[in-house]
């Protein structure tokens, strides 16, 4: 049974596209147009009807006549009007945009305590905008305005808090703001609140309170709490998985032309979850976010173009959706390009560049990217060959749980590449490898408790994770446990569970199942003699190039074991063993060859396929050359050879050969007379009872030759 068996592959090129998950945050910037006619009414009736003619002017558009109204008011100190005007100012209606006297204006009115004016000039410090930029002033003046329960702006302190900007972060105080916009029902607000709930900052993780939220602030039309309900609900995270509910939601943000929401549909669409399997469409929606710039849209867009689906199968197209991707840092889309450019696909095969993309991610963390870039050191392929640099990458994707830089590390501690030798650290990684599910290492973790390689041998242990893989259907396990079940290994021997687990591995293919299940029902062992059922085992094993199942299929065409007498094919099957230099195949087509069994009577053939199987000891080939020669019937009588022949054979203990050397050396045929060596090989043959012999033996005895 071999050792090691796990191989390493390179990531696939066929990446599956990514469901990117989205939280997005809720952070009202601007003020937009917002005129507060009822609530800064003037105390005079003048005053009032000029600020209601700005308000009429402004409603029809008539943005000029709207300033030439309310402008005198402003002059006058009056708050609302100041707030208006700054607003005109902010957004060029009526007068050329000027975020200078936008500011100027809303300082005037802020500072009367308008909190509309608070809340707008708490922005344009934020984002210096007609000031200078000043994160701690425009904390202060969101502040003042969510004092007054202004919802945005305490959204928007909120977000300061949560950031770090203008103050220490501050995750409770984050919370505080948003929940007092949440339950003002500021859309905004309640979003970002349930990402605190949802993420566990500033208040216990609580998945139920989150979607509560989400759906609070989906259910007032906001696109980006639909994406996240509709992530929530396909990820079913605080609520069951539905994708039914998931396409609801992020249909309806994909109305709005969100394109994080296209993105997280198509995927939908792509794999048919809570929708009718569709790569048209899928494709058709990520096209959309992509070409909106939205980085995940542009990696899956690529992959479809990659893979074929919804689309003729593109690789410069995938290169290029890859690239503007990856230009945005999205880390599967630089190792996709890594891949692109290591394979060839789309663009010339160049491995420096693929080290280059590979490299990005990697040195991000991204697992998947640091083995591909610990692949390309290990073969030097785009850099200088270096097992130590490898090691680096396999061990940083390791310790994430990847299970190809787990198998690999292994690797490389059994065979000393760039390490020690160390089966202990072999052990280690296919430990790793193999709680995390991987067939292959659970077979090598059985194979090293069976052996005791670098683990206390454990026939218990090899068991139990002989037969982990084995019902996850690899092959060479459920080979290895039916051989434990055979052999009674760490298990109470069960040949009827043996015959089960050699039947599951022979189907799959795996030779050593097929060969020991024809063996099994050629000798009936712990089921009937079956010799239908052993030629069937046979013939696959024999049909992959097995020389010993090729010489047991010979002999049961031969003799009509389990299938039709057939010498012709039973020479077909003794030449495909024979040429493989199987000695008894070599043996037995000889004397098909010396008989005209299945093929014309050619006696030096014969002879030359004795001769080759008798220099390799076999002792039926070394029988037959000895007889061959005494007698001289099919070559030249030559007592030497025969006698040379029959020496090789007796000194392995057959009685024929012991009793045919005895009467050479008796008569001194192809030897000198020798009467002691006469009796000494009687003798041999006799005590394995031939009955020849011990007359031979009693007549030298007799006469006291010898």
């Amino acid at each position: 049974m071999s050792y090691l068996k796990t191989q390493k592959n390179i990531m696939s090129q066929n990446i599956v596209p990514v469901f990117p998950v989205y939280f997005m945050r809720g952070l009202l910037k601007r003020i937009f147009n917002t005129i507060f006619l009822c609530l800064f009414l003037p105390v005079f009736s003048f005053a009032a009807g000029n600020f209601q003619k700005g308000y009429e002017a402004h409603l029809r558009g008539d943005f000029s006549a709207a300033i030439k109204a309310w402008g005198p008011l402003a002059a006058q100190g009056d708050a609302a009007a100041q707030f208006n005007i700054g607003n005109l100012f902010d957004f060029g209606k009526g007068v050329r945009e000027d975020n200078v006297q936008a500011a100027y204006w809303y300082n005037k009115s802020a500072e009367q305590d308008n909190a509309n004016a608070q809340y707008a000039l708490g922005w344009m410090y934020e984002n210096g905008e007609g000031v200078k930029k000043d994160l701690v002033k425009a904390l202060l003046w969101y502040k003042k305005a969510a004092e007054q329960k202004h919802s945005g702006a305490q959204t928007n302190l909120g977000w300061m808090y949560e950031n770090g900007k203008g103050v220490e972060m501050d995750d409770t105080q984050a919370v505080f703001w948003y929940k007092k916009a949440a339950n003002l029902g500021r859309a905004e607000g309640q979003l970002n609140l349930g990402i605190m709930y949802k993420k566990g900052l500033g208040v216990d993780l609580d998945q139920s309170k989150a979607v509560f939220w989400f759906e609070k602030a989906a259910s007032q039309g906001y696109a980006n709490a639909q994406l996240n309900l509709g992530v929530v609900y396909r990820n079913g995270e605080g609520v069951e998985t539905d994708y039914i509910k998931a396409a609801y939601w992020l249909k309806k943000a994909v109305k709005t032309g969100h394109s994080a929401a296209q993105t997280n549909l198509g995927w939908l669409y792509e794999n048919g979850k809570g929708v009718a399997q569709d790569y048209q469409h899928a494709f058709s929606l990520y096209q959309k976010a992509a070409e909106k710039g939205q980085a995940e849209g542009q990696l899956n867009l690529g992959v479809m173009y990659a893979n074929g689906k919804g689309i003729k199968v593109n690789y410069k197209k995938a290169v290029y959706w890859y690239r503007r991707a990856a230009d945005q840092e999205q880390a599967e889309a630089q190792l996709n390009l890594g891949i692109m450019y290591k394979y060839g696909r789309g663009v010339e095969e160049n491995y420096t560049q693929a080290v280059y993309w590979f490299k990005k991610p990697a040195e991000k963390g991204y697992a998947e990217a640091q083995t591909n870039l610990g692949l390309m050191y290990e073969y030097g392929k785009g850099v200088k060959q270096d097992y130590t640099e490898a090691i680096l990458w396999y061990e940083k994707a390791a310790e994430q749980d990847d299970v190809t830089s787990q198998l690999s590390l292994a690797l490389f501690y059994k065979f000393g590449k760039g390490v020690r030798k160390d089966y202990t650290q072999v052990f280690y990684w296919y430990k790793k490898a193999a709680e995390l599910g991987d067939t292959g290492a659970q077979l090598n973790l059985g194979f090293m408790f069976q052996y005791g390689k670098g683990v206390e041998q454990d026939y218990e242990e090899a068991v139990t994770w002989y037969k982990k893989s084995a019902e996850r259907g690899h092959p060479e396990a459920q080979a290895s446990l039916a051989w434990m079940y055979e052999n009674g290994k760490g298990i109470e021997a069960d040949l009827k569970e043996a015959i089960y687990w050699y039947k599951k591995s022979a189907e799959q293919g795996n030779t050593k199942a097929q060969l020991k299940l024809g063996i099994i029902y050629k000798n009936g062992n712990g089921t009937v003699e079956d010799y239908t059922q052993s030629f069937y085992w046979y013939k696959k094993v024999a049909q992959q190039g097995d020389a010993h199942a090729q010489l047991n299929v010979g002999i049961m065409y031969e003799y009509g074991k389990g299938t039709t007498q057939d010498y012709t094919n039973a020479v077909h099957w003794y030449k495909s063993a024979a040429v493989q230099g199987l000695s008894e195949a070599q043996t037995r087509l000889g004397w098909m060859h010396e008989n005209g069994k299945g093929v014309e009577q050619d006696y030096s053939q014969a002879i030359s396929l004795y001769k080759n199987a008798a220099k390799n000891g076999e002792t039926n080939a070394q029988l037959k050359l000895g007889i061959i020669y005494q007698n001289g019937k099919v070559a030249a009588e030559d007592y030497s050879q025969s006698f040379f022949w029959y020496k090789k054979v007796a000194e392995k203990g057959d009685a024929n050969a012991q009793l045919n050397l005895g009467q050479m050396y008796e008569y001194g045929k192809g030897t000198d007379e020798n009467y002691t060596q006469a009796v000494y090989w009687y003798k041999k043959a006799a005590e394995q009872g031939d009955t020849e012999a011990q007359l031979n033996l009693a007549v030298m005895y007799k006469y006291g030759t010898g």
